[in-house]
């Protein structure tokens, strides 16, 4: 069929049902003119509401728009078709606008959501018998839908009881406008290949949604999940105060695993137990390739909050019941309320008492929870042993691998002019740098790491990228997990540090934590404080199975039952070992030694006056009157130039007898004032080549006395008899 041609568009209803694809020419109010449409255009135009005024009063174009349209207004019944520039001053649509370039202040307000999304479209009739939605698409478009789309919209009711009437938002995708009503709906078929209509079904009553809603002529929806298609289940939208980024949503609401990020106003996530506040991003990981800078005001550390201590200015960092807080205004008060009596806090001990507990009496409004108390883990449950694994064969011994490059020394100062700052990073040298600067800019400091060795001048200062790169600088940071190649912290503080080996077994570390009814800040030598080979506890009391000291040991006493071995050392209290080995200098004042050897040892009883001395060297025996002069002396006789040991006692000034022994016998000698050796006894024993040959024993006196002095004991010479004083 080449056309139909009529001049009323109502008479053509009945065609456009089965001829929407036919062009028709349609008479214009313009004299002599036609207007060419399709029978798509023709049954828009039917869905026009009757107008007012007949079209015969409106013939003539001209008369008709200076009649009805003048500053009092009037009615245009038929289509009206302007060719060229037209002024209102407002306009009304009660259905759609179509346009292709709208043009306005160049402000876009919405009042409501903002969303983009895999799917969604614009209503243009519901069948809500059928549940079948129509989408207003232009000419050649596709709809953007899919079975399975899990759809919202709002839009506003004639019914005054429809509409909320005020906000709510319960960042679980529950959504209410005032004056408007929020339908929720899931497509469940698509109708035609070119997408444009679809059945629907409406989304359960529950408490969050206790009305439903059917979709409505000219309202716009989205698609921000779907129920089969997991392509479809990604989402941003935005409110006036947040904006979130969804993923994996395939219900009707969506909670914290739905929530791959959100900018702004995080205080609803505590909905989904993050507890966040303040204008911030929620995240998953953040990669830059520039600087993260902290623009801060002045932070100080200020220790444990002391009552006398207050007012505690703005930013100051104190810790308050094993918590660390920042202050975010100059105040007076505690970080958590506590008992008072009077003007006074109560103690118990050095810890004050809280009126409930940190967490639920906390005050919010003064002071901001930096980091929260150390809780101690509960062990695990011990597992099943698993049986046990057959040996396997020994394999080759692996060849010593190459010594690996030594780590950089990490310098930081303050940065100025005529420095040789260092960055080593490729060198192999045994020495090695890294230079960091501080650059103090106001109340804050800027960090810089050396990129290239050279020395600093008026050309080479922090603003050369080529030889600067400037570091993250953020306070505080709260995480439960910090990985870094290298550290350099000039105050830290924590309940546990834990040093592992090569192969991430804990070998040792700092803690905090009761290990066995005790705390071992310091172990070494095992992965379990309490059983350590080396560890200190929290009173200071160390702990040691094996030890190598090479300097010097003071202590006041103590008592060793194994193998001590020392260089040297001083002892000022009482020492007991059950053995070991001093091969140094060792000085007490109480030495008490069940077993051992002690070689090379001297022995003082005091180091002055009358005393008793074993030298180190020739081993002799040396006694000391009060006078400091020694009197009697026990040697080998090499110091004297003599065979055998002797015994010298010093008498008269330096004069002194000796007894000594040569091997065949015993001799004693006087010192005359003369100073020469005067022999007094000999006893000799077997022959002796010295004083002639005597069968047995021999004794020999000489120089005896010639008459009897009256002295018991006493041996005189009487001619040739030999007399003894009884």
């Amino acid at each position: 069929m080449a056309g139909v041609r009529i001049k009323d568009l109502q008479d053509a209803k009945g065609l456009l049902e089965q001829f929407d694809q036919m062009q028709f020419a349609v008479d214009t109010v313009m004299p002599d003119t036609t207007q060419k449409l399709s029978g798509k255009s023709i049954k828009d135009a039917i869905g026009v509401p009757k107008h007012i005024h007949p079209q015969d009063e409106v013939q003539g174009l001209p008369g008709a728009l200076e009649k009805k349209l003048d500053k009092a207004g009037g009615t245009v019944t038929g289509n009206l078709t302007v060719q060229g520039n037209t002024h209102v001053k407002n306009i009304k649509v009660d259905e759609f606008l179509d346009v292709p370039e709208l043009r306005y202040n160049r402000v876009d307000v919405t009042v409501g959501d903002r969303w983009r999304s895999p799917g969604g479209g614009l209503i243009e009739h519901v069948d809500t018998e059928s549940q079948t939605v129509y989408l207003k698409l232009e000419e050649g478009e596709m709809g953007s839908i899919a079975p399975g789309d899990i759809c919202m919209g709002v839009f506003h009711s004639s019914d005054p009881r429809d509409n909320a009437t005020s906000d709510y938002d319960d960042s679980r995708g529950n959504r209410r406008f005032t004056g408007f009503y929020t339908v929720y709906f899931a497509i469940t078929e698509i109708l035609d290949e070119q997408k444009s209509s679809f059945r629907y079904e409406q989304r359960p009553v529950s408490p969050a949604y206790p009305k439903q809603f059917h979709p409505s002529d000219a309202m716009t929806f989205v698609a921000y999940g779907n129920f089969s298609f997991s392509d479809r289940r990604t989402a941003v939208y935005e409110t006036r105060t947040y904006q979130r980024f969804l993923k994996g949503v395939n219900d009707w609401e969506f909670d914290e695993s739905n929530i791959a990020a959100q900018f702004g106003d995080l205080s609803n996530l505590a909905v989904h137990g993050l507890q966040l506040e303040g204008y911030s991003a929620y995240l998953n990981n953040v990669y830059t390739t520039g600087v993260i800078n902290q623009i801060r005001e002045e932070m100080t550390p200020a220790g444990p909050w002391v009552n006398t201590f207050t007012p505690y200015r703005k930013g100051s960092i104190i810790t308050f019941d094993r918590a660390a807080y920042i202050a975010k205004q100059d105040t007076s008060n505690p970080p958590a309320w506590m008992l008072q009596s009077g003007d006074d806090y109560l103690q118990s001990g050095d810890r004050y008492l809280l009126a409930g507990n940190a967490e639920t009496n906390a005050n919010t409004e003064e002071w901001m929870l930096l980091s929260p108390p150390p809780v101690d883990g509960q062990d695990g449950a011990t597992g099943a042993t698993g049986p046990t694994g057959k040996t396997g064969a020994t394999g080759p011994a692996g060849k010593n691998g190459s010594n690996g490059t030594n780590g950089m020394i990490v310098r930081t100062s303050e940065w100025a002019s005529g420095v040789a700052y260092r960055n080593d990073q490729t060198s192999t040298a045994t020495i090695r740098y890294m230079d960091v600067v501080t650059v103090s800019s106001g109340n804050s400091q800027r960090i810089f790491r050396c990129k290239t060795s050279h020395t600093s001048g008026s050309s080479l200062t922090t603003a050369n990228a080529s030889y600067w790169e400037e570091m993250n600088n953020m306070s505080p940071i709260y995480t439960p997990l910090i990985m870094a190649q290298n550290a350099v912290l000039r105050f830290m503080q924590g309940q546990e540090i834990v040093v592992q080996n090569n192969g991430g077994t804990i070998v040792g570390g700092l803690s905090g934590k009761v290990s066995n009814d005790r705390i071992y800040p310091i172990y070494a030598g095992s992965s379990v404080p309490y059983a350590a080979p080396f560890r200190v506890d929290q009173y200071g009391q160390l702990t040691a199975t094996n030890a190598v000291i090479s300097g010097q040991i003071n202590a006041t006493s103590g008592s060793f039952t194994g193998k001590v071995t020392a260089t040297s050392g001083s002892f000022t209290g009482t020492v007991n070992a059950s053995s070991g080995t001093f091969s140094g200098t060792v000085k007490t004042s109480n030495l008490t030694a069940t077993g051992g050897t002690m070689q090379n040892v001297s022995f003082k009883s005091s180091n002055s006056g009358q005393r008793i001395e074993i030298t180190s060297g020739t081993g002799e025996l040396l006694m000391y009157d009060g006078g400091g002069v020694e009197r009697v002396r026990i040697t080998d006789g090499t110091t004297e130039g003599r065979k055998g040991p002797q015994l010298i006692i010093t008498h008269k000034g330096t004069r002194n007898t000796r007894v000594f022994n040569t091997g065949h016998g015993i001799y004693g000698y006087f010192e005359n004032d003369s100073r020469v050796y005067e022999t007094v006894f000999s006893i000799v024993i077997g022959n002796s080549v010295v004083y002639g040959n005597y069968p047995n024993l021999s004794v020999i006196l000489k120089g005896l006395p010639t008459y009897n002095t009256g002295v018991s004991g006493m041996v005189w010479r009487d001619g040739t008899t030999l007399r003894i004083v009884p």
